[in-house]
């Protein structure tokens, strides 16, 4: 399965731009048939998994599934992702159905895992940045 990229992303980050020393960059963490896989302790609460620290628009999607480690059935995940902005981060609970998410302006992904057995959370994220430079 090809990794999802829409050029409207890039488009539309370029027309909100106001100079015309811009360029659009895609980072990608794992892809859709290979994710990376982070193993997310029991009784962990909040736990960083990617943090943005750049100041930069940017359009992110993230595709998240609880995994199976050895062996066992994958355990539900709390998930808190931030954005940069006024509105209310967005949790949900992730099992073993994939669940995906498209935000503006991403900042941080965060997991708990309040079962005593070690998660996993398989993670893909692509994000797709707007850099401006000054004349």
């Amino acid at each position: 399965m090809p990794d999802h990229h829409d050029k409207s992303d890039e488009k539309s980050l370029k027309d909100n731009s106001n100079t015309h020393n811009s360029f659009v960059v895609n980072n990608t963490i794992g892809s859709t048939d290979s994710p990376v896989l982070v193993p997310i302790p029991g009784g962990t609460n909040h736990q960083p998994v990617f943090q943005n620290f750049t100041n930069n628009p940017n359009k992110t999607l993230l595709q998240l599934t609880s995994a199976s480690l050895k062996g066992e059935d994958p355990l539900p995940l709390a998930v808190t992702i931030i954005t940069k902005g006024p509105l209310n981060p967005i949790t949900a609970i992730i099992t073993e159905s994939t669940r995906i998410f498209h935000v503006d302006n991403f900042k941080s992904l965060n997991v708990s895992n309040l079962n005593p057995a070690q998660g996993g959370l398989n993670v893909f994220i692509q994000k797709t940045i707007l850099f401006c430079c000054e004349e």
